[in-house]
């Protein structure tokens, strides 16, 4: 069985790797989405709108993360 490249296996891992970290990205950006409309709307309370509050603080915090490491592996993968 011939092996490939270091150089090539790190770049498919690096490759696979983003993909999953782009795949994470949409769901707190799709939530943060949402949210954001819901909290605009003007025939809500404000007690269903503090309700919204900590569930778009989460998505947030989890998209940040995920850009983060996103740039990580980016700035990694170009000092290759």
């Amino acid at each position: 069985m011939q092996r490939n490249h270091p150089i090539l296996e790190l770049l498919s891992a690096v490759s696979r790797m983003v993909a999953l970290i782009s795949h994470d990205l949409r769901h707190p950006l799709t939530a943060i989405l949402a949210n954001g409309e819901f909290l605009t709307r003007s025939d809500i309370s404000e007690m269903q709108r503090s309700d919204f509050y900590p569930d778009a603080n989460r998505m947030t915090s989890s998209f940040s993360f995920s850009v983060t490491q996103t740039f990580w592996v980016v700035l990694i993968a170009g000092s290759i």
